[in-house]
């Protein structure tokens, strides 16, 4: 199996996972919560912290089986790939804004972690999409002048 196939097998099972992840939150009893901070007034900010972030990280995964799909169809360089890219990059910023807003009310090592991956995975993102847009309008060109 090579490795690209491998990796859209990959995405699409942490796509299921992240769906399912995300489906259980209203579902999870109080206690759970309770675990990951010491005050009970701050299960309902971890709930909608989880959930938001979570619908915005499945929205990640299937924008990224979009991108995976276009280069395993052999066509990496197109003029989606870099809006498709410029969306996970927005959507990482969102979710580093929302994990942000929680370092705020609920302050912990891991949260500032999540805010500082994610601003970088915005950054990595917008770089990557201005690389795909020049790749495009190189291959435009190149197939302009055959």
């Amino acid at each position: 199996m090579n490795i690209p196939k491998f990796t859209k097998y990959l995405i699409d099972i942490l796509l299921a996972v992240s769906a399912l992840c995300v489906l259980a939150i209203p579902f999870l009893p109080k206690g759970f919560f309770l675990y990951f901070t010491a005050n009970e007034g701050d299960t309902l900010t971890l709930r909608l912290v989880l959930l938001s972030s979570g619908l915005l990280s499945t929205a990640i995964l299937f924008t990224l089986r979009q991108l995976y799909s276009s280069m395993l169809a052999g066509d990496p360089f197109n003029r989606k790939n870099p809006a498709l890219l410029g969306r996970i990059g927005i959507l990482g910023l969102v979710i580093a804004a929302i994990y942000g807003l929680k370092l705020i009310f609920i302050p912990t090592f891991g949260t500032m972690m999540i805010v500082i991956i994610f601003i970088v995975c915005f950054l990595f993102c917008f770089t990557l999409r201005d690389l795909f847009a020049r790749a495009a309008n190189y291959k435009e060109e190149n197939e302009l002048t055959i």
